[in-house]
């Protein structure tokens, strides 16, 4: 009877330990991702993220917030279209390294003309 009494107790006292997983710190993580990443370098992107989300919540977010497909690609058609612009039938046989030069020109003019703009 007494060593009945001292198990129940025992058994009270101290419940099964949590099966959960703990968050990791922020530079676990990252240690925890480098080590997965070398092990797993012939997994590919979306796979490796599937199955590591739980252990690597933080940076599970941060690659979805900035490997996702943008819905639109209005910077890069604007981009086209000043290329377009600069090199038409006239400068047909313009350089790359010349065409290169003069978008980024362009784009200075542009980041000038930004920072001469002032609120009243």
């Amino acid at each position: 009877m007494h060593l009945k009494s001292n198990l129940m107790s025992i058994t009270r006292k101290n419940p099964l330990p949590s099966l959960s997983i703990q968050p990791l710190s922020a530079d676990l993580e990252i240690a925890t991702f480098l080590i997965l990443f070398r092990d797993n370098e012939s997994t590919d992107f979306q796979t490796f993220w599937k199955n590591h989300t739980r252990v690597l919540p933080r940076l599970s977010q941060i690659a979805r917030q900035y490997n996702a497909i943008p819905a639109a690609s209005v910077y890069l058609e604007q981009v086209f279209s000043v290329t377009g612009a600069i090199k038409n039938i006239r400068q047909a046989s313009m350089s790359s390294v010349t065409l290169r030069s003069l978008m980024i020109l362009r784009k200075k003019k542009n980041i000038e003309k930004l920072r001469s703009f002032s609120l009243p």
